[in-house]
């Protein structure tokens, strides 16, 4: 069997009976799959079905670190956000592109990603490194005055 394979997300423009004669497989990205099928001389193709190409999404968090997962081009992608602890989400990017208005439930799906998509995500003042909690020195989950004391120790102590 043959097959033709489109990377173009906006449908190129044919002539008129430029694919009738081919009993071919025409593959296009997923995103593009119903335009390809509705156009007058593309649709003419014996099939079309999607490109499966690998994108690339590099989730960043912080200073907590980067992953970059490969993923189906051409597919959007639902990504769950799920702070540590009582972490709060204050700011999710895309691309650079502020997308924290569109999050639902800590949820945010990223469109039909082709190439290379980077979503970063902020957390509020209490996401830090150990316990989780900005001023909790001692770990147990907790500010109070048992941490002014063990910082009062540390400072005392690295004289």
């Amino acid at each position: 069997m043959n097959s033709f394979t489109c990377a173009s997300t906006e449908v190129p423009s044919a002539e008129g009976e430029s694919f009738s004669h081919y009993n071919a497989v025409l593959f296009v990205p997923a995103s593009a799959v119903d335009a390809y099928k509705e156009d007058k001389v593309w649709g003419k193709f014996n099939r079309i079905e999607t490109l499966a190409t690998q994108a690339y999404l590099i989730i960043k968090q912080g200073s907590l670190g980067a992953v970059k997962i490969a993923v189906t081009s051409g597919e959007s992608y639902v990504c769950n956000i799920e702070p540590a602890g009582s972490a709060k989400v204050t700011r999710v990017t895309y691309n650079g592109t502020d997308v924290t208005s569109q999050l639902a439930n800590n949820t945010y799906t990223i469109p039909s990603l082709i190439g290379e998509g980077e979503l970063v995500i902020t957390y509020d003042s209490e996401q830090s490194s150990g316990s989780g909690i900005k001023g909790d020195v001692n770990g147990d989950t907790l500010v109070n005055a048992a941490d002014v004391v063990d910082l009062v120790n540390i400072l005392m102590n690295s004289k």
